[in-house]
């Protein structure tokens, strides 16, 4: 299965989002990896593992079993709920977790990129 990009990795309560498989490889060390101190999804909220290649490069896959949609919206909502100021939160699931990107996208990628990703995706909410 394709892993569907961005992805969100929380290290404990704190959130990284990564618009590529190049920006979560440049910017997650391959020991933190090892440590296990990761929990990631994709963008459908399919739980992923992180791994480490023999290159040293971290690479993340779709692991089997239940989605975990529920788990990576409450945790979103959460974040954005405690942030300051606080951010409103949509009903829309795609739009919260786009808020989310815009908010936690790891700053390797251009502004002009992430803007982009954003309009389109809050495109796409807008049509459903």
């Amino acid at each position: 299965m394709k892993v569907t990009y961005p992805v969100f990795i929380f290290e404990g309560q704190d959130l990284s989002v990564f618009l590529t498989a190049k920006d979560l490889s440049d910017y997650i060390e391959w020991y933190d990896v090892e440590d296990g101190i990761f929990r990631g999804f994709d963008f459908t909220g399919r739980h992923l593992g992180l791994l480490v290649d023999e290159n040293k490069d971290v690479q993340c896959k779709i692991l089997e079993g239940e989605n975990g949609n529920d788990e990576l919206m409450r945790r979103v909502r959460t974040l954005l709920r405690d942030s300051t100021p606080p951010i409103g939160i949509s009903d829309n699931e795609n739009a919260t977790k786009a808020v989310a990107v815009g908010l936690f996208v790891e700053r390797s990628r251009t502004a002009p990129t992430v803007i982009q990703w954003l309009k389109s995706c809050l495109g796409q909410c807008r049509r459903r």
